[in-house]
């Protein structure tokens, strides 16, 4: 059985695999269908695993065999002593050999720069990753004005698909280049976590929630929480139903600048609590602009937790 090793892109979180995935002495790691559910088990697939040199790589949508097949779990840890390698902890990953930061081939949803023991973002934009050698980003500020200290650290957190890296880093010797790019340091250290598809943040900002009713008033609300489908909110006034419509209006601040957005939505459910109402909401219709509004702030939000 001819095998050759997995390359980037070949599997993904989340998603059914499209071929076996063997160790290098051919030996059943993983069954075709099983979802890899974790960052720790994709890297340690990644750096152990092959497929049959005829399978192809899949070009788009899946369906997985009917029976639920099962992650040889045993064989792939004893294929990991095999190279002498012993399984990373979970949502952490040390050594440069474990580090897997995206290339130019993966989405990049979100990178944010901020000085060590700082809380305001620089405005600089991931340009590139040489792997195991340097970082390259871009200024972004108005001016391109922009000026990073080689004497400081920097901590890093950038969104790929469903996982949020955390590093630090500072200037490498020659870290000024022309464009208003800066090449950073690749990292020794790099923590993943996995995040959830619908991002949901922790929030408390106040709004308006108007419903369909004929001439009634827009409430005061306070949003609790938000993602790119929902959010929940509470009031001390009871005055939605589970299936009611309604329209939300409010202001969200991103990088420095306050956006109003109004979003429809279908109440989903409705509890009593600490003495007030909670509605969870569904957005039903909203505007191309303003969802990437709202993915801005989620964004923006997850990244100075």
């Amino acid at each position: 059985m001819a095998l050759v090793k997995l390359q980037p892109g070949d599997i993904t979180s989340d998603d059914p695999i499209p071929f076996p995935i063997y160790s290098a002495d051919g030996k059943l790691l993983l069954q075709e269908g099983q979802s890899v559910t974790t960052s720790s088990l994709l890297d340690r697939l990644y750096d152990l695993g092959y497929r049959k040199s005829t399978e192809k790589v899949r070009s788009g949508p899946f369906n997985p065999v009917s029976h639920a097949p099962q992650v040889n779990t045993e064989l792939l840890i004893s294929s990991a002593h095999a190279h002498e390698k012993a399984l990373p902890k979970p949502e952490a990953i040390s050594g440069r050999s474990m580090n897997v930061l995206p290339t130019l081939k993966h989405r990049v949803e979100f990178f944010r720069l901020t000085p060590a023991g700082g809380s305001e973002a620089i405005h600089v934009d991931l340009v590139g990753v040489v792997h195991e050698k340097t970082i390259i980003v871009r200024s972004t500020g108005p001016d391109e004005s922009v000026v990073l200290d080689p004497e400081h650290s920097y901590q890093a957190k950038l969104f790929t698909g469903s996982h949020l890296s955390t590093f630090s880093t500072r200037l490498t010797p020659d870290g000024v280049g022309p464009f208003g790019c800066y090449y950073l340091e690749y990292p020794d250290n790099l923590i993943h976590a996995t995040v959830r598809k619908h991002r949901r943040v922790t929030t408390s900002f106040p709004a308006k929630l108007q419903s369909g009713e004929y001439q009634r008033a827009s409430v005061d609300v306070t949003v609790s929480n938000i993602s790119l489908i929902g959010a929940g909110v509470s009031s001390s006034v009871d005055f939605l139903t589970v299936g009611q419509s309604a329209r939300l209006s409010m202001n969200l601040s991103v990088a420095q600048r306050v956006r109003p957005v109004e979003v429809y939505v279908e109440v989903r459910n409705r509890r009593e609590k600490d003495g007030g109402f909670f509605y969870g909401l569904e957005f039903v219709r909203v505007s191309d602009e303003v969802r990437l509004e709202i993915k801005d702030f989620v964004l923006d939000s997850l990244a100075t937790l």
